[in-house]
């Protein structure tokens, strides 16, 4: 049957509405896709030229699997290498609004390699690490003990900081206990106004010593020990049942916290002696923190 010039007017019209609305419903996906922001993360190893990246991550992945983690102190994962945050010396953010498949062929290769400016030949490349990235820290008040649990947990990287000193200058290096004392004392200034080393602890089984650090506003106890030869897990669990037991009836300690610096790993098991030894009771409580 044949179709009237009327009706042929009119299909065509009614096909020519379909593919204008398809084709709109197209450039306003590519609309979409256009205007996505992509983020590239570069990591900075401690003790490795190499430069771990990874590309082309959405916003929600750049919080959860880098920012979120970095924050609280959690390794990332980078290409199946797991990277602790304290072998990592500096992060840098990156947006583009295109993916890194679009790159010019050396800039992948470079942003694993060159320090600096490695999207030069990049348009459109932006630079947010002052944007997203902070410095980890805990919410800290000052004068208040959970921030000696921050330089404790943080004491390790510190350490090693140190050693980096600009034209080979000299520096503290923790190399027994004596030193972690020092460096311990030094940190606690910065949050308490009262730091009182050395005082006298209550004798215990007809021995008097001295405490390592009172804190007499917070009525806490610090107490210092490093291991070595010769204090290992055993002998260091025992120094620490005579420490809760001497301090527990000292009159200006509510709260005792044991810190003990292990950079050799020679604690086999540190969360079990944390967990066994860190109590409270009553009004006097106990922290027993093992790092790194």
């Amino acid at each position: 049957m044949g179709v009237d010039s009327a009706t042929n007017v009119y299909v065509k019209k009614l096909v020519k509405e379909e593919l204008e609305r398809l084709g709109g419903a197209s450039n306003s996906s590519a609309d979409v896709r256009s205007g996505s922001l992509f983020y590239h993360v570069r990591f900075h190893i401690e003790n490795d030229s190499n430069i771990e990246t990874r590309f082309d991550l959405t916003r929600t992945e750049l919080d959860n699997r880098v920012l979120e983690r970095y924050r609280n102190y959690q390794p990332v994962v980078v290409g199946g290498r797991t990277i602790g945050i304290d072998q990592i010396e500096r992060i840098e953010v990156f947006e583009t609004p295109y993916p890194s498949s679009q790159f010019e062929p050396m800039s992948k290769a470079l942003a694993r390699s060159v320090p600096h400016d490695c999207f030069s030949g990049e348009p459109d490349v932006r630079n947010i690490t002052d944007e997203v990235i902070t410095t980890p820290s805990f919410t800290v008040i000052p004068q208040k003990t959970d921030a000696i649990e921050l330089l404790c947990e943080r004491f390790d990287i510190v350490a090693k900081q140190l050693r980096k000193r600009r034209e080979q200058r000299p520096t503290l290096d923790v190399g027994d206990e004596y030193d972690v004392q020092d460096l311990m004392h030094a940190l606690l200034r910065i949050f308490f106004d009262d730091v009182r080393p050395e005082e006298w602890a209550p004798s215990y089984a007809g021995k008097s010593t001295r405490m390592d650090f009172l804190l007499p506003t917070e009525q806490a106890v610090i107490e210092v020990k490093k291991t070595r030869q010769g204090l290992g897990a055993k002998e260091l669990g025992t120094e620490l049942i005579e420490d809760i037991v001497r301090y527990k009836t000292h009159p200006s300690c509510k709260q005792l916290i044991c810190f003990v610096y292990d950079p050799e790993s020679r604690v086999a098991n540190p969360r079990g002696i944390e967990s066994d030894l860190s109590r409270s009771e009553g009004d006097f409580s106990v922290k027993v923190i093992i790092a790194p």
